[in-house]
């Protein structure tokens, strides 16, 4: 039971990084365009999310968060290699059903 907290605390973890991550980005597409206050308070979010991904980790032993990471990342992988095939399939399907019907309209 501990182990599924603790991994529910990494996955939380890794949300947070994320969205941190999304905030760094707003930050610099502000900063091209020039609007310094925007600039200021998505680093203040970034930093924020940063700082809730620390308190999530901060009292889990360093191996037990690295082999729950590597395990989520893990799955992540695996969960996007079948989403993408799934996508294929979809796209090799509707090119096939087009293709039909540019040939009997010709």
């Amino acid at each position: 039971m501990e182990s599924r907290e603790e991994e529910h605390r990494c996955r939380r973890a890794i949300e947070y990084q994320e969205t941190a991550c999304y905030h760094r980005e707003q930050a610099s597409k502000h900063a091209l365009k020039g609007v310094l206050d925007l600039v200021k308070e998505s680093l203040s979010r970034a930093e924020k999310y940063d700082k809730y991904a620390a308190d999530e980790l901060k009292d889990l032993p360093a191996e037990r968060v690295e082999a729950h990471m590597k395990n989520i990342k893990k799955g992540q992988k695996e969960r996007k290699k079948v989403e993408d095939e799934r996508i294929k399939r979809k796209m090799e399907k509707h090119a096939a059903s087009t293709s039909g019907v540019t040939m009997l309209k010709a």
